[in-house]
């Protein structure tokens, strides 16, 4: 049997930034204020959240080349042109969907890499409103970086 080392690097890689990743997301979150989050609480800027749980893959400007993104197995899409893959219309619906868990993934703005965030949100967040305020606000601020 012949090994595709290239491969083997490439999905200990993901593993590897996958666990980054996540104890990043625990040391954030251990610095917010103990005891379940309420919706107002989690209204901190999308911004702030998209810098938290998703610029390591898809980089501070959401064009694709956060530092995990070599690693993994497909390259993290340009979130800067959602938008103008869809014919003008941000699927902000799709997107809540996919990312709480909540439904299919939305196609063209996930992938085999992309880690479902609806469930670690609802468990940080204590709950599922809390959880859909986040993705909410994230949503927006994704949206306000739509390029032409």
């Amino acid at each position: 049997m012949v090994w595709n080392l290239s491969a083997s690097f490439r999905l200990a890689g993901s593993v590897a930034a996958a666990v980054t990743v996540l104890c990043t997301t625990v040391v954030l979150t251990q610095a917010e204020p103990s005891g379940p989050l309420t919706p107002a609480s989690v209204r901190a800027s999308g911004q702030t959240t998209f810098l938290q749980f998703c610029a390591a893959c898809h980089g501070i400007d959401g064009r694709g080349m956060g530092p995990v993104a070599r690693y993994l197995l497909k390259d993290p899409p340009d979130l800067t042109h959602i938008r103008s893959r869809r014919d003008g219309t941000f699927p902000r619906e799709a997107l809540e969907s996919s990312l709480l868990a909540t439904g299919p993934p939305a196609t063209a703005e996930t992938q085999d890499d992309m880690m479902l965030w609806g469930p670690l949100f609802i468990s940080m967040d204590a709950s599922t409103d809390a959880a859909r305020v986040r993705v909410q606000n994230l949503l927006d601020f994704i949206e306000s970086i739509q390029q032409p």
